[in-house]
């Protein structure tokens, strides 16, 4: 299997039946892996060198079709960690254009299948606002007007 690397946002401690069973660990949009303990315990030896903000590179395994870490370790030439940062957020801004789209594409659809006029303008001005919202950068006053929006798209009211 592939390497993967990726800029922990946060880590999880994994427990079963009372026991530590080793780590999960994510990114900033959800992607985890479980560092478990590995063979002959390696790996429960280095689970306290991972830590949030940093890049790292896990060595990737497949054990009947499910894959699993087989190892992993600090990316430490800064532009490589850098390269991984700026993909993470260009990923996670892919991601939410790829959503805004679809929401834009959704409420065409809706439209075309009432008859009604389809208006490109409104609708990219739609798919940008969404993904402005889902970026985090809209005022409280504007997350009502999408909310509102939202609430007469689900009505079947694809008038504004």
């Amino acid at each position: 299997m592939q390497n993967k690397i990726m800029v922990l946002e946060r880590i999880e401690e994994l427990w079963e039946g009372g026991v530590e069973i080793g780590r999960q660990v994510f990114d900033k949009d959800g992607n985890s892996l479980k560092v478990k303990v590995g063979k002959g315990g390696h790996l429960r030896e280095k689970w306290d060198e991972l830590q949030p903000g940093k890049a790292y590179k896990f060595a990737m395994g497949e054990f009947k079709g499910y894959p699993y870490v087989e190892d992993f370790e600090l990316v430490k030439d800064v532009f490589v960690a850098e390269a991984a940062k700026k993909l993470d957020t260009q990923q996670g801004d892919a991601k939410n254009h790829a959503f805004a789209l679809s929401y834009a594409k959704d409420i065409a659809v809706a439209q075309i299948s009432k008859g009604e006029t389809v208006n490109l303008g409104k609708l990219i001005i739609v798919a940008e606002v969404m993904f402005q919202y889902l970026e985090g950068n809209l005022t409280p006053d504007v997350e009502k007007t999408i909310a509102a929006i939202m609430a007469k798209s689900k009505k079947g009211d694809t008038t504004e």
